[in-house]
């Protein structure tokens, strides 16, 4: 999260929340959702990862681009 600052919260789902976000250096706005596993013992929530897939390999005007992929201390993943 060192390399973005969290503007403001644009809206919750099942899954998690999603943020506005400016990435520094660059000023680039982004949306920036972070899915908190309700069990981070078992790792990483399986809709997670099959979301970070399909976003990685999708390139078209109505789907989002996928700029970064990390968690947090909390083990939350954010994309």
């Amino acid at each position: 999260m060192e390399n973005f600052k969290v503007i403001g919260e644009l809206g919750k789902g099942t899954w998690g929340v999603v943020h506005l976000a400016e990435q520094l250096g660059t000023g680039r706005k982004v949306a920036i959702k972070k899915i908190k596993s309700k069990r981070p013992e078992e790792g990483i929530n399986f809709t997670a990862v099959r979301e970070i897939k399909m976003l990685r390999e999708f390139r078209h005007e109505n789907i989002i681009e996928l700029v970064d992929c990390f968690t947090t201390p909390d083990m939350a993943i954010n994309l």
